[in-house]
């Protein structure tokens, strides 16, 4: 139990930091837009949030490591985790206003993009059991 309080502690953390590289990026990327100067204060809250963002998608990962779930309760279970905290927190940020047009066009986009990751891993997964299997029949054979 503790290597996987361990595991979700790093995870969450690397999320946490990669979802504020997103922010800091991202604010780079729209400084020049026009919009009104942000104040220090909000700046943090939402570097704050970003963080938070990273730290569930990746720190509830290790739902997948629950061995006696089939692989569709965790990635259910994992979607619904991630969707919701998207959800609260796009809302805290004011991204979201629920709803509204942009709303549906946000929930579609975080759908599709879940199901691109998801389906990367799987091809990703399935090739190396593919060559584990492999490896076990020349371990067979050569005994």
């Amino acid at each position: 139990m503790e290597k996987s309080k361990k595991k979700i502690i790093i995870l969450a953390i690397t999320g946490g930091l990669s979802g504020m590289l997103i922010c800091f990026i991202m604010s780079m990327l729209t400084s020049g837009s026009g919009e009104e100067d942000i104040s220090v204060a909000r700046n943090i809250f939402y570097y704050v949030i970003s963080f938070l963002h990273g730290a569930i998608c990746m720190g509830t990962v290790v739902i997948y490591e629950i061995e006696h779930w089939s692989i569709a309760r965790c990635t259910i279970t994992h979607f619904i985790i991630t969707l919701t905290s998207f959800y609260l927190l796009g809302f805290l940020q004011e991204w979201l206003v629920f709803g509204s047009l942009s709303f549906w066009i946000i929930t579609v986009c975080f759908i599709v993009a879940y199901i691109i990751i998801w389906l990367i891993n799987y091809i990703r997964f399935k090739r190396m059991i593919k060559s584990m299997n492999k490896d076990l029949e020349k371990m067979k054979k050569s005994v």
